[in-house]
């Protein structure tokens, strides 16, 4: 059976790479196996991983600063050569393409750095999520995750508690991460005392 699937998978592959078909993922799911002696604790295991996945957060989230800040620069050097630089294809500190954005002094895209300035969550908005909350319409019990739902990110648990239908799903789009995050936090600190017994 798995000499079959690979000989299938192989098939596809050929085809998609003369361009005949177009796959997709489809339906993923990813098996773990749980050890019934695990060498660390669970708790321990279990902040190690969240604290490997906050640190892969925060470099995926520099990573894409990073591109965005290079392709809404408008001086410096030639981006051709920022670029072959960057993938260790030494160029010549002298040479530059003359066709790019940055060697042509014009800017690539004027609205993208206007995008990009810090847009503050709306007042009003945010007593809607903190009603909505309260209302145990969305999750306040997680704060990332509730950062994913304002975002308009999915997720498997978005997915399974199916707030994507969510009139306020996405209600934040185009607010930087950190920002929608920490209105969410403080939002999920106030509905957390809100919803304390007296």
């Amino acid at each position: 059976v798995q000499r079959q699937r690979a000989a299938l998978v192989e098939a596809l592959q050929t085809l998609e790479a003369e361009g005949k078909v177009v796959t997709k993922v489809s339906k993923l799911k990813h098996r773990f196996r749980v050890c019934r002696h695990p060498e660390v604790p669970l708790p321990e295991l279990a902040r190690q991983e969240h604290a490997r996945l906050v640190r892969r957060e925060q470099q995926d989230a520099r990573r894409i600063e990073q591109v965005v800040a290079f392709f809404t620069r408008q001086e410096g050097q030639c981006a051709a050569r920022a670029l072959r630089n960057r993938f260790a294809d030494r160029a010549d500190d002298r040479w530059a393409c003359g066709t790019c954005w940055v060697c042509e002094g014009r800017a690539l895209d004027a609205g993208l750095a206007e995008r990009r300035r810090v847009r503050e969550p709306d007042e009003r908005m945010l007593e809607e999520l903190r009603q909505a909350m309260q209302r145990d319409e969305v999750p306040h019990d997680d704060s990332k995750l509730l950062t994913r739902f304002c975002l308009g990110l999915g997720s498997p648990r978005i997915t399974k508690l199916k707030l994507k239908k969510h009139p306020l799903y996405g209600m934040l789009e185009g607010t930087d991460f950190p920002v929608a995050a920490a209105a969410c936090e403080r939002l999920c600190g106030k509905v957390a005392r809100f919803n304390e017994p007296l």
